[in-house]
C-alpha cells in the first residue's frame, strides 16, 4: 500500500502546486469581482480536468509497469491497489478549486465539518474493508473518503456560492481520455516510454480537434501562473 500511494501522491503534488498559484488570484477576486472569480473557477475545473484525466487512466492502465520500474519484483502486487488508489486523484484535483471557492468566500466551518465527515468514512471503511482486503480495502475507503469530501464540497459551492455546468467543462477532456486508453493498452507492453508518448500525442490530439485547449484557456494558464501580476483573467464569460 505505501508504494501505490507514493506512486498516487507524489502525483498530487500537481494539484498542490496549482492550489497555492491560484489562491490568491481567487481571493483577490472573492473581494474585487465575483464575475472574474467566477470565470477562475469554472477555468480551474477546466484545467485541472485536462491534467488529471488522462494521467489516472494512464497509470491505471500502466500500474504494473510502474511498481515494476520503481520499486521492483518485490512490489508488484501494489499495482493492484495503485489501480484503485489513482481514481481518488481526481477527486483530490477536482476538489482545488471546491475548496479554494469555500476558503475565499468564509466558508471555513462547512469545510471542516465535510472533512471530518469524509475521515470518520475512510476510518469506518477502513476498518470494514482491510481485515479481509488488505491493501485494496485501504485503498477503496481512501477513493471512497476523496469522493465524498470532492461532493460535500462540490454540492455546497453549486447550491450557495457559485453554478456551473460542471459536466460540460470536464465533457472534452473526458472524451479525449477515453479515446487514449485503447492505444495506450495496445501499447502497454512495450518499452514504458513508449505507452507513455502514444497516450500523450492521443490525448492532446483528440483534445485539440475537440477545441479543448482554447485560446482563453493558454491565457487563463498563462494569468495563474503569473497570479502576482495584478492584472485580471480576461477569459470568456461562459
Amino acid at each position: 500500500y505505501s508504494a501505490a500511494t507514493t506512486v498516487t501522491f507524489s502525483l498530487a503534488t500537481l494539484s498542490q502546486a496549482y492550489r497555492v498559484a491560484v489562491y490568491p488570484l481567487m481571493a483577490r477576486y472573492a473581494s474585487q469581482s465575483p464575475v472574474e472569480l467566477a470565470c477562475l473557477y469554472r477555468g480551474s475545473i477546466r484545467l485541472l480536468s485536462m491534467l488529471v484525466l488522462p494521467s489516472v487512466a494512464g497509470i491505471a492502465l500502466l500500474s504494473l509497469r510502474i511498481v515494476h520500474i520503481a520499486f521492483g519484483d518485490g512490489f508488484l502486487e501494489a499495482s493492484q491497489p495503485l489501480r484503485i488508489l489513482v481514481f481518488a486523484l481526481i477527486f483530490m484535483f477536482l476538489n482545488v478549486a471546491e475548496s479554494r471557492m469555500m476558503l475565499v468566500h468564509d466558508r471555513q466551518h462547512a469545510s471542516l465539518a465535510f472533512l471530518i465527515l469524509s475521515t470518520t468514512v475512510n476510518i469506518v471503511a477502513g476498518l470494514a474493508l482491510i481485515p479481509q482486503n488488505g491493501a485494496v480495502g485501504a485503498a477503496l475507503a481512501r477513493l471512497l473518503s476523496a469522493a465524498l469530501y470532492f461532493f460535500l464540497n462540490h454540492l455546497y459551492v453549486s447550491r450557495h456560492l457559485s453554478k456551473c455546468d460542471y459536466f460540460a467543462l470536464i465533457l472534452r477532456p473526458l472524451v479525449a481520455t477515453l479515446l487514449m486508453i485503447p492505444p495506450v493498452y495496445l501499447a502497454k507492453d512495450a518499452p514504458l516510454l513508449i505507452p507513455i508518448t502514444v497516450g500523450a500525442s492521443t490525448y492532446v490530439a483528440v483534445l485539440w480537434a475537440l477545441g479543448g485547449i482554447s485560446v482563453d484557456d493558454r491565457a487563463f494558464l498563462r494569468q495563474v501562473i503569473s497570479d502576482r501580476c495584478g492584472f485580471g483573467y480576461q477569459g470568456s464569460k461562459r
